[in-house]
């Protein structure tokens, strides 16, 4: 399963047709109606992506204890790289 560790990509594309929107909303009914119309006109594949990648990520977080499941991955890594140097390492002094 492959995580991306990005923003929401609908809450980073409303944020950028917000701040486009010119003039901008004066009142909390015209914020609130700008929004829609942005949610509106989001296509539908990013909004779908958004949902899945959270699922990936609330799922990578339980499978940890609810700890930062980025650090477990790092560790992962790291572990994954020693014993790769160490196998190397073994290799060596077998062959030679």
């Amino acid at each position: 399963m492959a995580i991306k560790f990005t923003r929401s990509q609908p809450t980073c594309l409303m944020l950028q047709a917000f701040h486009k929107f010119y003039p901008k909303p004066k009142t909390i009914p015209e914020r609130k109606s700008l929004l829609h119309q942005i949610w509106d006109n989001l296509p539908q594949t990013t909004i779908n992506n958004s949902i899945t990648d959270f699922h990936n990520r609330l799922n990578a977080c339980t499978s940890v204890g609810g700890r930062h499941f980025e650090h477990a991955i790092l560790t992962l890594y790291r572990n994954i790289l020693t014993e790769l140097y160490c196998f190397g390492r073994n290799l060596i002094n077998y062959m030679f």
